[in-house]
């Protein structure tokens, strides 16, 4: 049983048709959904998930963020992919009143009809709401707020912790439907906490391990390289396809490029590698812009937080990065 949809007035009706055309597809009698992955890992596909699986995760959310029957969330996504789905999900299983906001960059600059207690966006919305009195007025007053879908730069993250409402950033995967941990952005967590019923650990290669009886058949060895604290908690380092061996050392890319975005506040940016004669891989810097940048300056400012190691040994001037179509860059 749903409670209410409301359309906020500015809502496409081709936006409302897929709303409803879901809600149908969840409420019939078949056990499985199709939905579109993002492509960040490579082309987007269409998979198949098993409804059971859908409701056990949109519960564990509902649990997680002590989300009560009758409250309101918003939809600020495309139900074209799982993340919007799921909030649909969510307020399906949860009794909860789903508003339904414009998919675009900005979808809180219309007066919202009711007090707001769970929304998600992905980062690029986030960075369009705040940029706007109006709508970063909207956005501080809904309680609590996921994050996902790319990773949260250093700045927009500072000014998440000066807000007066929760914000979270999530982790998860394909496999997992959707989160299995968060983040909370406003008490400055660097560790992410295990939803209800996951467990974590990991390899001798210290990649997370992910155990969610409640979605998955055995427990799941991840790609991503961990600091395990507990079964409870980790702390992200990286993917472990993206680890560069530069001359025997291992480097994590992501972890660099958090010690340095606060240098390039306007700039996308990330760290990957070519090969090497003679360290096998060297650490390559791709900034995206279309304005002269100091390579040599650059190098000296990063100095400032980076190891030797972690100095790049190239830097490379992009004009536009590729990116998948929901907006992630794609590393080359």
């Amino acid at each position: 049983m749903r409670k209410d949809i409301i359309f906020l007035e500015n809502v496409e009706s081709s936006i409302q048709k897929k709303v409803l055309k879901f809600v149908k597809q969840w409420n019939n009698n078949d056990e499985w959904i199709e939905v579109s992955t993002s492509g960040s890992t490579g082309k987007p596909k269409k998979i198949k998930l098993k409804k059971t699986n859908i409701k056990a995760s949109a519960k564990a959310t509902i649990k997680h963020f002590n989300l009560q029957a009758n409250q309101n969330i918003l939809l600020a996504m495309s139900t074209d992919f799982i993340a919007g789905k799921m909030m649909v999900v969510r307020a399906i299983e949860g009794q909860l009143n789903l508003i339904v906001a414009s998919v675009q960059s900005n979808p809180l600059l219309t007066k919202l009809p009711c007090k707001i207690d769970f929304s998600a966006f992905v980062p690029m919305q986030v960075s369009a709401i705040l940029s706007n009195p109006l709508s970063k007025q909207n956005y501080e007053s809904i309680t609590k707020v996921i994050i996902g879908g790319a990773p949260i730069a250093y700045q927009l993250e500072q000014e998440l912790q000066g807000l007066k409402n929760k914000t979270y950033a999530t982790f998860g995967m394909t496999e997992t439907i959707s989160h299995i941990a968060t983040r909370n952005l406003k008490n400055k967590d660097k560790y992410y906490n295990a939803l209800p019923n996951v467990k974590f650990s990991q390899t001798k290669r210290q990649q997370l391990v992910i155990d969610a009886p409640y979605l998955l058949n055995q427990p799941l060895v991840t790609n991503d390289v961990v600091q395990l604290i507990n079964a409870q908690q980790f702390i992200w380092k990286g993917r472990l396809d993206n680890v560069i061996n530069s001359g025997g050392v291992k480097l994590y890319p992501e972890n660099i490029e958090k010690k340095i975005e606060k240098f390039f506040p306007n700039n996308r940016f990330y760290v990957t590698s070519k090969s090497d004669k003679i360290l096998g891989q060297k650490l390559i810097l791709k900034i995206e812009t279309n304005q002269i940048f100091y390579t040599q300056k650059i190098k000296l400012s990063l100095k400032q937080v980076l190891s030797p190691y972690e100095i790049p040994k190239e830097i490379i001037l992009v004009k536009q990065f590729k990116e998948t179509k929901t907006g992630k860059v794609i590393r080359e």
